[in-house]
């Protein structure tokens, strides 16, 4: 007869645990997994462009990457993960210091495993599909911009995650 009371009481337990759990879905969270990388430019007025598909660096004008030969970055790699099927609103802002003659503007997509990729729009909403995972790949490259000179060959790394906001739509 004890043993039988040990046994419901445990039962009882273990329903009042799982009840008290939050059922309610949690709020997507981000991880980085790669910092933006234009690598080591000479630092001179002008604008770099990293390609997110190829990592291809590119002269936009100027001189602050005029490079005789292929140069490569690393485009920025965050996961989003959500709740599987859920909407989750992004927006991604480019970047502007006129004090330090700095400006970036943000490109790339929203990768998610079983949909098309969808292209970053700056500076506005967009409402992402999570799919079947919930996990969202965002992956960024874009456009340096100096209009004053840098430290000569420095090296660019860009952390953006002040620069992505991002939410459940309920």
């Amino acid at each position: 007869m004890f043993n039988f009371r040990l046994f419901r009481l445990c039962i009882l337990l273990s329903a009042i645990l799982m009840s008290s759990q939050s059922w309610a879905e949690e709020e997507p969270r981000v991880n980085k997994s790669q910092i933006l990388d234009f690598g080591e430019l000479l630092g001179l007025p002008g604008s770099c462009h990293l390609d997110v598909a190829t990592k291809e660096l590119t002269d936009f004008g100027g001189n602050l990457c005029p490079f005789s030969d292929q140069r490569y970055g690393e485009p920025a790699r965050y996961i989003v993960v959500a709740d599987p099927g859920s909407q989750i609103e992004f927006r991604i802002i480019s970047y502007s210091n006129l004090i330090e003659g700095l400006s970036y503007t943000p490109e790339g997509v929203y990768e998610v495993s079983g949909l098309p990729d969808v292209p970053i729009i700056i500076n506005q909403f967009q409402t992402i599909d999570g799919g079947a995972t919930g996990i969202i790949h965002i992956v960024i490259g874009g456009t340096l911009t100096t209009s004053s000179a840098q430290s000569f060959n420095s090296s660019f790394l860009i952390e953006i995650e002040d620069g992505i906001s991002f939410e459940a739509v309920p």
